[in-house]
């Protein structure tokens, strides 16, 4: 009964139990008994159940203890991992270049814009992290509020947060679809995504109608994937 309740556990200790009493006082039964007899057979009986409750409680102790030994190991692998990723970050953290400070990172991504777009207005937005709005890091050839919400976009900045990939714009039917309406005819805009989220705009417009090509979109948007991870990273660094 020891082994049985200890093996399996309580509820087959217990049928075994059962089983091997109801047999003892069956035959005791049969073979005609005294009352002596039958007292022995039924204090018997009672050892049998006792012996499979201690089989069955050491077995409870047994797993318990199995279990709490696992949670420590456990416990302990995820301590030893957040360990060894403490130390590689550290070891990255004291590789990164000063130029992931974010301010350098939008500085140096007007000078690319300005050397290869030569535009006539140039606007970076970001995306504020602890609200729902957004921050002018840069504007050229246009006042733009240092905060806004998404409404205030203009329509064609707007469609750039909402689907991926490059808005051309080549004519303007309305002062509303750029972000100088009253003095650009012609831009790109295109919204800086990471693979998770969007975390800023960019935008180049023209005076001039029909200045910007597929070329300059393609050019446009390999620039801006670039600018969207280097402000993602700045960010990172910075909380670092």
């Amino acid at each position: 009964m020891l082994l049985a309740a200890y093996g399996w556990g309580y509820r087959e200790g217990f049928f075994a139990a059962l089983f091997t009493a109801g047999t003892i006082l069956m035959a005791d039964v049969i073979d005609g008994a005294t009352e002596n007899a039958l007292r022995t057979g039924l204090l018997a009986s009672i050892v049998v159940v006792a012996a499979a409750i201690v089989g069955g409680y050491t077995r409870q102790l047994w797993l318990e203890a199995e279990e709490r030994e696992r949670e420590s190991a456990d416990e302990v692998g995820r301590m030893s991992l957040a360990n060894d990723l403490f130390h590689a970050l550290h070891d990255v953290v004291r590789t990164l270049p000063d130029s992931l400070d974010l301010a350098e990172v939008v500085a140096s991504a007007r000078d690319t814009l300005r050397e290869v777009f030569r535009p006539d207005v140039l606007v970076v937005l970001l995306r504020d992290e602890t609200s729902d709005s957004w921050r002018c890091q840069l504007s050229e050839g246009v006042n733009v509020a240092d905060h806004l919400d998404t409404e205030d976009f203009p329509s064609r900045a707007q469609d750039a947060l909402e689907r991926p990939g490059v808005v051309r714009v080549n004519r303007t039917g309305t002062q509303r679809e750029l972000w100088n309406g009253e003095y650009a005819s012609s831009g790109l805009i295109v919204g800086l995504r990471t693979p998770d989220r969007v975390v800023g705009m960019v935008a180049v417009e023209y005076r001039a109608p029909d200045r910007v090509s597929s070329a300059d979109a393609e050019l446009f948007a390999r620039i801006a994937s670039s600018l969207a991870l280097a402000v993602d990273n700045a960010r990172w660094f910075g909380r670092l």
